[in-house]
């Protein structure tokens, strides 16, 4: 069994190590931090647009639903599309 001598330089040279570690990744954490704030501000920004689309697009599902039951009946063949 190793001793608390043994015990306490591992736990030491592990702290080290850790340390070190974090030490090489604090600048890549802190240049996605900034990127995590540039995304929500982003975010943020998009919301009302998105509601605004769902606004304007909600009528399109009782128009795909109706096209997909006149496609099924006609059996696809929906024909060219006029003035095309």
């Amino acid at each position: 069994m190793a001793s608390a001598d043994v015990m306490r330089k591992r736990f030491w040279d592990l702290a080290n190590a850790r340390d070190g570690i974090l030490s090489q990744s604090s600048a890549p954490r802190q240049e996605r931090e900034e990127l995590q704030a540039q995304i929500a501000d982003l975010e943020r920004r998009m919301a009302p647009l998105n509601q605004r689309i769902r606004e304007i697009e909600a009528p399109l599902y009782d128009i795909n639903q109706e096209r997909a039951m006149l496609a099924r009946a006609l059996g696809g063949a929906t024909g060219p599309r006029p003035g095309a």
